[in-house]
């Protein structure tokens, strides 16, 4: 049988835009292992830029591949087809059907992206919805206090930071590595609520958005973050 004209070609030419969108996925997924665990390695970007290439064919409004991008072009200093590729992919959740939302994690991301291109209004807005979804994450309040101070709304930044602390202080541990970071994050916070602004130069001393890689370029740790919050997420809607 023809394959245009039997009930099994059309049923496989009406599944073609799913199998398209799964398979920028997994393109994504892997691209995203040379974004992090494997950036040290020599020539991870062109690699991973290689499978965003491809995944974007598959899928050109795949927010996921445009998010992964951006994060890319930041970590090659190109900051201003960055700025576009995190605009494209907030444009495109925006056109979501409704009842349609990205993940909590993948907003996360987004929001950190944003910071990161000094976009501070836009990061406030997504990170204002997140911790009304989920008001226990500590660095949602704190990364919107960092938002707020930036952008001089010093009371503001104040009312998040505090959050951000009360949070801190009833769950953190006593001892452990997870108790040295959460030691690092108070200091932090105490630091910035002595601040009524601070400059762009300086904000990288309060927020490290590349943690995993130091100086060097290697992979490491910072005790701040752990090793789940990497700036990766699946953009999972529901």
């Amino acid at each position: 049988a023809k394959l245009d004209g039997s009930k099994t070609g059309k049923e496989t030419a009406e599944r073609i835009p799913e199998l398209r969108q799964k398979m920028a996925a997994i393109l994504v997924a892997m691209a995203k292992v040379f974004l992090t665990d494997c950036y040290d390695q020599e020539q991870s970007k062109d690699t991973c830029e290689a499978l965003l290439d491809r995944a974007l064919l598959y899928d050109s409004d795949n927010p996921e591949t445009c998010q992964a991008l951006a994060d890319l072009r930041l970590s090659q200093g190109r900051r201003g087809e960055a700025l576009l590729l995190i605009r494209r992919t907030t444009d495109i959740c925006d056109s979501l059907p409704e009842g349609l939302v990205p993940t909590y994690d993948f907003r996360m991301v987004t929001a950190r992206l944003l910071v990161e291109l000094s976009q501070y209004k836009e990061a406030a807005v997504v990170l204002e919805e997140l911790s009304a979804e989920d008001d226990e994450d500590t660095e949602t309040w704190y990364l919107l206090g960092m938002c707020q101070l930036l952008r001089n709304e010093t009371k503001a930044c104040r009312r998040s930071l505090a959050k951000a602390k009360e949070l801190l202080l009833d769950n953190s541990p006593s001892t452990g590595a997870s108790a040295g970071g959460d030691k690092a994050l108070l200091d932090q916070i105490e630091a910035l609520f002595e601040r009524r602004t601070i400059t762009e130069e300086e904000k990288e001393r309060f927020w490290n958005p590349r943690w995993w890689v130091n100086a060097a370029g290697h992979a490491t740790d910072q005790i701040h973050t752990s090793a789940e919050d990497r700036p990766t997420s699946e953009m999972l809607v529901a």
